[in-house]
């Protein structure tokens, strides 16, 4: 058995292209080529569900999916293979900043309605998937990507993250480490300039729900004592 002792998220996924394409945001991917993701897994199952999502698109019948591996990716954007991408980001994404020498770009956030929708409120409340809104204007603008927002917010979902341990680690050790983490959460959310949106300390992020994994009793202790309210599904 394992428990938790502090959580994070991967980032958001966003659609985003050249401003010199034909995609001109969510509405415009129906028969275009759209690079989706690596060849298999985790991040190429969600770029498929979300972009159906929002713009009720099948990859197949409406639309044609390109996938690479990671390390091929900013080649592949910037050399104009797919009309738009469909992709994991962080803020700001280094595929992106990489492959803006090509050309400026736009970045859509999820729309508010389809965000507030509830198939989109289902999706983000399923196991390791959780939802991220921020304020645009709390991050570091980058020179030649527009991100579009109706309202300023971003909004997407994102892959959960944490620090797992096996659930005999004693109480003490358990909560020496959360400690260490929140007392020295600054720095970690200002290490990079990525990390400003991972939620690096937040508490009961991507629990309870459809989630079994709960904190140590010793990360409880350590979240308290720091005067951090656990909600009682995220507690042993």
């Amino acid at each position: 058995m394992y428990r938790r002792f502090t959580l994070f998220n991967y980032g958001g996924f966003g659609l985003f292209a050249y401003n010199s394409s034909s995609v001109k945001g969510w509405d415009d991917v129906a028969g275009k080529t759209i690079l989706n993701g690596p060849p298999r897994g985790a991040a190429l199952t969600n770029d498929r569900q979300i972009l159906q999502l929002v713009s009720g698109v099948e990859e197949g019948r409406d639309y044609t999916g390109l996938q690479v591996n990671w390390g091929q990716m900013p080649k592949t954007i910037s050399d104009g293979s797919a009309d738009a991408m469909m992709l994991p980001v962080t803020f700001p994404d280094t595929r992106i900043t990489r492959s803006l020498a090509a050309g400026d770009m736009t970045l859509w956030s999820i729309p508010k309605d389809i965000w507030e929708g509830e198939a989109m409120q289902k999706y983000i409340k399923s196991p390791g998937t959780a939802g991220i809104t921020f304020d645009l204007s709390d991050i570091a603008p980058v020179q030649g990507l527009t991100i579009v927002s109706e309202d300023g917010m971003w909004r997407s979902p994102t892959t959960v993250g944490a620090e797992v341990v096996n659930a005999s680690m004693d109480f003490e050790t358990a909560k020496a480490l959360t400690k260490a983490m929140i007392d020295n959460v600054d720095t970690f959310l200002t290490k990079a300039p990525y990390m400003a949106t991972t939620q690096v300390g937040s508490v009961g992020f991507g629990l309870c729900g459809a989630v079994p994994l709960k904190y140590h009793p010793g990360a409880v202790a350590a979240y308290e004592e720091a005067g951090l309210d656990v909600p009682n599904c995220a507690k042993p």
